[in-house]
């Protein structure tokens, strides 16, 4: 499935977080999403939060960055609509490119092994 979007970031709380909104179409619905990733200073790790309009649960992932390949990469658990339990979920954020992002989602799947489950692609805005 493939479905178009826009996705608005800016810095909150005094430049701590950074907010994400999502408004796009996904299976002919409108999608929309909330984020906010920070650093943990106490702890020294990222910190992210999503919920969205086709879900009710927060998902939490935590994660690093990798200086030398410009990505992060984020683990936590999210709900599986197809179980409604709880998998763990790998989601890398490629960052290499400052005008186009690339985020991908893997999950296990019903046999056990890792499985691309969301692939996003970000690109700037042309002024």
């Amino acid at each position: 499935m493939e479905s178009k979007g826009k996705v608005k970031r800016e810095w909150v709380l005094d430049g701590r977080f950074v907010k994400e909104d999502v408004d796009a179409d996904a299976m002919g619905q409108r999608f929309l999403g909330l984020g906010y990733t920070g650093y943990n200073t106490v702890e020294k790790k990222y910190e992210s939060v999503w919920m969205e309009n086709m879900s009710t649960y927060i998902g939490f992932q935590t994660g690093s960055y990798d200086a030398a390949k410009k990505s992060f990469t984020f683990v936590g658990e999210v709900l599986d609509p197809m179980t409604n339990k709880r998998v763990r979920q790998t989601t890398v954020v490629d960052v290499s490119n400052p005008d186009r992002e690339v985020m991908t989602g893997s999950c296990p799947g019903p046999d056990g092994k890792a499985f691309k489950n969301f692939e996003g692609v970000f690109e700037r805005k042309k002024k």
